[in-house]
C-alpha cells in the first residue's frame, strides 16, 4: 500500500495537485482506496471523497468545491484511459489522476 500511496503523491506533487476527489469504479478497489486514503490523512494532504463512497470513510471528506483534479480507483480495467495518467497497479486495481474533477 505504501508503494501505491507514494506514487499517488509523487503524481499530485507533479499535476500540481492541491485537493483531489478520491472516487472508485466498481466495486473491489475500496479496501485498496481505504489504505491509500489513510496514508494521504496521516499525511495530512487535502483531499474529498465522491459522495457513494463517503460514508465508509466520513463526513470529513465531502466535496467543498476546491478539488482540482480527480484520482480514480479501478477494477483492472483497460491499460489506458483518455485525459488520465495512470499512477499504479496492484493486482486486479488500477489507480488513475485525471486532471478535471468530474461532474459526480
Amino acid at each position: 500500500m505504501k508503494t501505491i500511496s507514494e506514487n499517488l503523491q509523487q503524481a499530485l506533487r507533479t499535476a500540481g495537485v492541491k485537493r483531489p476527489l478520491i472516487t472508485m469504479e466498481g466495486d473491489a478497489p475500496w479496501i485498496l482506496a481505504a489504505a491509500v486514503v489513510l496514508e494521504l490523512d496521516r499525511g495530512r494532504l487535502p483531499f474529498a471523497i465522491d459522495e457513494k463512497w463517503r460514508p465508509m470513510f466520513g463526513r470529513g471528506y465531502a466535496r467543498d468545491g476546491r478539488e482540482d483534479a480527480v484520482v480514480l480507483f479501478a477494477d483492472g480495467g483497460p491499460s489506458e484511459r483518455r485525459g488520465a495518467t495512470l499512477v499504479a497497479r496492484a493486482d486486479a486495481v488500477t489507480v488513475w489522476l485525471l486532471r478535471a474533477p468530474s461532474s459526480r
